[in-house]
């Protein structure tokens, strides 16, 4: 029914948006750089030793 159609679509897009979420954080916090400190968040807290690219974040493994 429309009804169970919608339900469906609504698991879906709310899969989307974590994934999305967890993309725009991990770019924030490992790959953007600050203009002043010219290091990222996870570099400043000692959880990177260095600016990670998106292709880290492609083959880091997690679970989603």
């Amino acid at each position: 029914t429309l009804r169970e159609r919608r339900q469906n679509k609504f698991g879906k897009v709310w899969e989307q948006s974590k994934v999305t979420t967890r993309l725009v954080v991990s770019y924030f916090n490992r790959i953007w750089q600050h203009s002043r400190f010219k290091t990222t968040a996870a570099q400043r807290a000692n959880l990177a030793d260095r600016c990670w690219s998106w292709h880290d974040i492609a083959i880091y493994p997690t679970i989603i």
